[in-house]
């Protein structure tokens, strides 16, 4: 008889370990795989005007245009999509200034979302005082950018709200953000 319960206890052993394996093996697979989400190229802040491409990264299904919602919630209207199934993206267009909320509705009910901002930047106002020997300029600064003035006289080449002394040439505000660049100019 203990030959009988030896048996049963190493069978029960061997089936633990191996249930434990299974187990362990599907959790280490589970902790590296990147879990779904959506990454916006070129990154969160984009140009008006610019396409966007929303990447759906690690997402299993098979979806279509629509079932992605774009949702403006300040600024400007929807844009134009269109998406591309066989690499995940959603390549946006005509975006306009503002801020916008892309939602992939996921087939189990676990929807990707992502927020992006498109922004402009404008000079706001020139005001010019003396004979032409000094005036002030007001450009835009959005969160996030940096901006530089290039041209004869500026007094502060960083600060969007500069006076310019002596002017003669061209005036160029430059504001950056990663692959976001914008210029105003003028003489």
């Amino acid at each position: 008889m203990k030959q009988y319960h030896s048996n049963i206890f190493k069978r029960a052993v061997t089936m633990v370990v191996a249930a434990l394996l299974v187990m362990c093996a599907s959790n280490v697979w589970a902790q590296t795989a990147d879990p779904p989400s959506l990454v916006v190229n070129p990154g969160t802040t984009v140009c008006a005007g610019d396409e966007v491409v929303i990447l759906a990264k690690n997402v299993g299904g098979t979806y279509n245009e629509d079932d992605w919602t774009i949702t403006p919630s300040s600024g400007g209207a929807a844009p134009t999509k269109n998406y591309d199934a066989a690499n995940h993206t959603l390549k946006l267009t005509n975006v306009t200034a503002g801020t916008y909320v892309v939602t992939l509705n996921q087939t189990d009910g676990d929807d990707l979302t992502v927020t992006f901002n498109a922004v402009n930047v404008t000079t706001q106002d020139r005001s010019f005082t003396g004979c032409w020997e000094e005036f002030q300029v007001n450009a835009t600064l959005p969160d996030g950018f940096t901006g530089s003035w290039d041209g004869d006289g500026v007094v502060s080449k960083t600060d969007p709200k500069t006076f310019i002394k002596n002017p003669n040439g061209l005036y160029v505000w430059t504001a950056t953000n990663g692959n976001c660049t914008f210029q105003e100019k003028w003489t």
